[in-house]
């Protein structure tokens, strides 16, 4: 791979003198059956990449289809709300999507590519720009010329190619490690609910038990395994609280001690968190912290969302702690997501959901027989493990990209320093 100094141009020139095509959003609503096509909305586009299979439908006209249909190569940003400035890059073989009122579409002209303007659109300069433009706003929004109207590096397109395969290579390793670990909990999902939904788990001749005519008995939840009862949430899971320091004081905050609040709830496992702790915010509030692979499960505003810890943490009071009695986390995190549904509705507030506390404590919870709940912890702990190490590892390789987006794009480093590097370094150790 070369790129020489000649490839970096220092110019800059504004972006959206370079757009062929910038354009707002279509209004619908969006339906869970498929009616339509995939309708790209901002909430889809704040996971990276974009998980499709959570992104609904909408119905549309032919003629809407046609002006709103996404291309390859077309990129939507965020126009309003705390995501306002967020982008999402639409490729070859992603499904057929438009995309919706608060996203606008911009179409880079032949002097760019739409993978270098991507990139770009991640940078901490652009971030700043969309900063400048949002300000202290309740209610952040921008237009579709404020958005645009920012400056980017002039590149040759050799040049934005190299800078795009070394960005691309990094998310590649991150998309397919987020693939691993969306497979392997998909496993450890089916595998919960063959034995502890359909009770199919092996009887002692390896068979799967209800089919094999394993005897059931009556329970109020209806028929379970001889064996197995029936309890509540506070049999198996022991229900803790958190709190916030003040806010006010700032020797609390921007410490080391990661603070989950329903926000960090994006993913199985939560390591980074917005907010974090210094030793004396940890001491004055009611958090304490928690260790790795604690359940959190949000019990207001947006209830019922679940996370793992991977890293110890304090939470606040917007969230519940839960830690097993008797059974393991991996068993106590599928139990609850389980029961989500039963939560919800049985939440209360007028204006916010919530989940109270004796919520938790009385809603029924099916307790396994001992051995089978350590079965399938040890079935499913490597899972798990991977899995953590997985996001682990796509944090590392996200700093080491957001580290060296700017310098690429600047030309302050060329993609040929880092081969020479490596390069260097292969030798040095094959000596």
């Amino acid at each position: 791979m070369e790129c020489s100094s000649q490839d970096y141009v220092p110019e800059t020139v504004n972006l959206r003198e370079y757009c062929e095509l910038i354009q707002y959003g279509f209004t619908q609503s969006a339906s869970e059956a498929k009616i339509g096509p995939k309708f790209l909305r901002i909430t889809d586009i704040q996971k990276n990449p974009v998980d499709w299979s959570t992104v609904p439908y909408c119905e549309i006209s032919k003629e809407d289809f046609r002006k709103y249909l996404l291309e390859p190569g077309d990129i939507v940003i965020a126009r309003t709300g705390a995501s306002t400035g967020t982008s999402a890059i639409y490729k070859e073989n992603m499904p057929e999507s438009v995309f919706a009122s608060y996203l606008i579409r911009i179409r880079p002209t032949a002097a760019f590519l739409p993978d270098f303007v991507y990139y770009f659109l991640q940078s901490a300069s652009y971030k700043e720009h969309v900063k400048s433009i949002v300000g202290g706003s309740a209610q952040p929004n921008a237009n579709a010329v404020q958005l645009t109207n920012v400056q980017i590096p002039l590149m040759t397109i050799e040049a934005q190619k190299q800078v795009c395969k070394l960005l691309g290579c990094l998310d590649n390793n991150i998309s397919t490690n987020i693939e691993m670990s969306k497979t392997l909990e998909e496993i450890a999902r089916a595998i919960f609910k063959h034995w502890f939904i359909d009770f199919e788990f092996p009887n002692e001749n390896g068979e799967p038990y209800k089919s094999s005519g394993g005897e059931m008995i009556d329970s109020p939840l209806g028929p379970i395994p001889k064996g197995w009862r029936v309890g509540n949430i506070s049999d198996i899971a022991n229900i803790l609280g958190g709190g916030t320091p003040r806010t006010s004081i700032d020797e609390y905050w921007d410490g080391d001690i990661p603070f989950f609040t329903p926000k960090d709830a994006k993913a199985l496992y939560c390591i980074h968190t917005e907010k974090c702790l210094t030793k004396k915010g940890l001491q004055s509030c009611s958090s304490r912290l928690y260790e790795k692979n604690t359940v959190f499960i949000t019990a207001r505003g947006t209830v019922g969302k679940l996370a793992l810890a991977g890293t110890p943490m304090a939470m606040n009071q917007s969230c519940y702690a839960l830690t097993g009695k008797e059974v393991s986390q991996y068993f106590l995190y599928f139990a609850i997501d389980n029961l989500v549904d039963s939560l919800k509705q049985s939440s209360h507030g007028a204006v916010f959901s919530t989940i109270t506390t004796a919520t938790l404590e009385s809603t029924k919870a099916l307790i396994p027989e001992a051995r089978m709940e350590r079965n399938f912890r040890d079935r499913i702990a490597s899972f798990f493990e991977i899995m953590l190490t997985n996001d682990e590892e796509n944090g590392k390789l996200s700093k080491l990209r957001d580290a060296l987006l700017p310098k690429l794009m600047s030309g302050e480093i060329r993609v040929t320093d880092i081969e020479d590097k490596l390069g260097r370094g292969s030798n040095a150790e094959s000596t």
